[in-house]
């Protein structure tokens, strides 16, 4: 499944054409833009200014997917080499080595209840400071 587009470009430099239409003309061209972009559906309209306006956006959209494509092409290959650099096939992963400790214990283990923390559990040793 290919990987649909995020969305599409707005340029300043279109302002030139959209001054020419009103509000209404603008969200049918707004509309048409991303029909455009996500499904590459055709503005369909009568209206001149709109079809103007339409004209001058449409090679600027062409030219940003064809670029997007590219883009996600070689990204796609750059992935591709990084896999098969990554894992070489016939190569069996090497074999863990056991650490060994080559120093003793210093001090002994305590059990539970019993070190330096086990005069807080004292309750005699709180009443000796109060």
């Amino acid at each position: 499944m290919a990987k649909k587009k995020p969305g599409v470009m707005l340029y300043f430099r279109w302002r030139s054409s959209l001054r020419l239409l009103n509000h209404q003309q603008l969200g049918q061209l707004f509309a048409a833009i991303l029909d455009y972009g996500e499904t590459g559906q055709q503005l369909q309209s009568d209206d001149p200014f709109l079809l103007f306006a339409w004209n001058a956006i449409l090679p600027d959209m062409d030219h940003d997917t064809q670029r997007y494509e590219q883009i996600v092409e070689k990204r796609r290959q750059a992935a591709g080499k990084r896999w098969e650099q990554a894992a070489p096939a016939s190569t069996p992963p090497p074999a863990r080595e056991e650490k060994v400790r080559d120093f003793p214990r210093t001090a002994p283990r305590t059990a539970v209840g019993q070190g330096r923390m086990a005069a807080y559990n004292d309750p005699g040793i709180i009443e000796r400071y109060l």
